[in-house]
């Protein structure tokens, strides 16, 4: 988390809600400046599920959440953004889906909310299977959805670049041959703020430009396309709600 402080106890309590009760909550702050990381340590410290710890200077999601993986002691890992919720059976669902599927990695579709939390127009609707063609066409795994099995994937890392390591991320497991198997439906809300990076495709296109060039197990050419089908879906993203 980083300068969170206006949205995590939402987010938190989006966890505590959950049906599924077996889990632990690894908060990671990145050197936050409005208070965010004495705040959380201080209300959240009787509670024996939740683990919070600091980066020693900011450092980018990545880093932050390679700190989290490197003392986490569960099977399934999810990721939840610090500004964005999960609806409450979210867990439930996701690991029975996965369990049921054998599935080493799953993502779910979404809805979007604004700053205020109020449902936001626009969805994300998932294919029932992604591997790295797909990926690179059209990135739908929002990584709020995700869950990766460890026993089946193994240990796993981030790229530590401040944006796009979600993605890279992917590219590094569907290179290795996994899929990731979608769940059609919405058990997340990505909340749209102002200046944030994921939502400024005008700073993000150029730089995924140049990490699709980077793909060496990829011919030239097919990178070109993959990148101008990423460019398409990407602006297209925000598909009209069908529910």
């Amino acid at each position: 988390m980083y300068n969170s402080r206006e949205f995590i106890d939402e987010t938190i309590q989006s966890v505590f809600d959950q049906t599924y009760s077996n889990w632990e909550m690894l908060l990671v702050d990145d050197c936050s400046k409005d208070g965010s990381f004495d705040y959380i340590r201080e209300k959240y410290k009787g509670e024996s599920r939740i683990t919070v710890i600091q980066n020693q200077v900011n450092s980018g999601a990545g880093v932050s959440r390679n700190n989290a993986l490197e003392i986490s002691k569960g099977r399934y890992i999810a990721f939840l953004d610090s500004d964005d919720i999960w609806e409450k059976d979210k867990l439930k669902v996701q690991i029975e889906f996965m369990q049921e599927h054998s599935a080493p990695i799953s993502h779910t579709s979404f809805s979007f909310m604004d700053e205020q939390g109020e449902d936001s127009r626009g969805a994300v609707d998932v294919s029932p299977l992604v591997d790295l063609p797909k990926h690179l066409s059209k990135t739908e795994m929002g990584m709020s959805t995700c869950m990766v099995d460890t026993k089946l994937v193994g240990t796993f890392r981030l790229s530590e670049v401040r944006a796009r390591q979600d993605f890279l991320l992917w590219v590094s497991l569907l290179a290795k041959g996994h899929s990731s198997y979608g769940l059609s439906r919405y058990l997340t809300k990505y909340r749209i703020r102002k200046g944030q990076i994921s939502a400024n495709k005008l700073v993000v296109v150029p730089k995924t430009f140049l990490l699709y060039m980077r793909i060496s197990h990829i011919p030239v050419p097919m990178r070109f396309i993959y990148f101008l089908r990423y460019v398409f879906n990407a602006f297209a993203k925000r598909s009209k709600v069908k529910r």
